[in-house]
């Protein structure tokens, strides 16, 4: 029962542990979608902001560069032409970003791949189509002094960068901007409260699974502890069962060493010294013939000393025998 609890302990901790990691991922998930939601905003934001630069700075200077850096803007939003990578970093001033993209995207259509909510992706369309109305004013401005082609009457000119810059620093302009940067203003208060909300919750399961874990690993160790303790103990215990028992066995058989040898019957000792007496006579006649059969042997081994060797090994074993048998009758040794 023990080790089922400490196991479902420590499988506990184990998974808590893995949701624990796997909160923490979503939970750094949407910090990085922030991040991300907050650049689609900036980039709208800063591409108005650029087309804007891009029209007032034509109309004051007719320099050809601000036309051409405009309409590479537009074409690059519109995904007509490859998107830089850090779109929303790049000064647009005299430089075409064009030439390092990769892929040709809308931005509507990268709104639709984002996990943005309905109500933020509408907000987002809704600047788009703020500043996409707005380019259209600040296109007109900009033709007025395109049409004069490159070397235009003094008066003409004046006449045509007067009238575009009543377009673009009119009131009118001023509220088109707003209806542009309002929307995105609205989008980033949005996506700030709903993953703020998101956040709130992610850390309230990581604190609650940070105490669970813990605990859990906590208690496991505690009743694996336990459980060696009583393992411990029990094991002691049989120690000393076994030890008492093998001191009983000890006293017992000091016991039994003590006791005195029973007496032997009346007469027993008597009887047996008669017998060993009456076959005295035989023990001598069986230690007279082996004595006499080792003489003989001692003879023998003499005349057969320059025999062959087999005949030799044969006597030397013949005279093995006789002395084993000596010894084991009469005790012996040669």
């Amino acid at each position: 029962m023990l080790t089922a609890v400490v196991t479902v302990c420590i499988g506990g901790a184990a998974l808590g542990q893995l949701t624990l990691d796997q909160v923490v991922i979503a939970w750094k998930a949407r910090q990085q979608f922030q991040f991300e939601a907050f650049q689609f905003a900036n980039e709208l934001r800063g591409s108005s902001e650029r087309l804007t630069s891009s029209a007032r700075s034509y109309v004051a200077t007719h320099d050809r560069r601000f036309y051409d850096d405009y309409f590479d803007a537009l074409e690059i939003r519109s995904g007509r032409r490859p998107r830089p990578p850090a779109l929303a970093q790049i000064s647009w001033g005299f430089f075409v970003p064009a030439r390092t993209g990769v892929s040709a995207v809308p931005f509507e259509q990268m709104i639709e791949r984002t996990g943005f909510t309905r109500d933020e992706k509408l907000l987002l369309l809704r600047a788009k189509a703020a500043s996409d109305a707005l380019s259209r004013q600040e296109a007109s401005a900009m033709r007025k002094l395109e049409q004069l082609g490159y070397r235009p009457d003094a008066g003409a000119e004046a006449r045509a960068r007067y009238e575009a810059q009543q377009i673009l620093f009119s009131p009118g302009y001023t509220l088109a901007k707003r209806e542009v940067l309002g929307p995105l203003g609205r989008f980033d208060e949005k996506v700030s409260q709903r993953l703020k909300r998101e956040a709130e919750v992610l850390g309230d399961e990581i604190v609650l699974l940070r105490y669970l874990t813990r605990s859990l690993a906590v208690l496991g160790a505690a009743l694996a502890l336990w459980g060696l303790w009583c393992t411990r103990a029990g094991y002691e215990a049989r120690l000393r069962a076994l030890s008492g028992v093998c001191d009983a066995a000890s006293s017992l058989n000091d016991l039994t060493v003590r006791l005195p040898a029973p007496p032997a019957p009346p007469g027993a000792e008597v009887a047996l010294n008669r017998l060993l007496a009456g076959q005295e006579g035989v023990f001598r006649e069986i230690d007279r013939s082996a004595a006499d059969l080792e003489q003989k042997l001692a003879e023998l081994d003499a005349l057969l000393a320059h025999t062959s060797e087999p005949a030799r090994h044969a006597f030397d074993s013949l005279k093995e025998h006789a002395r084993a048998l000596r010894h084991a009758v009469l005790g012996y040794r040669f």
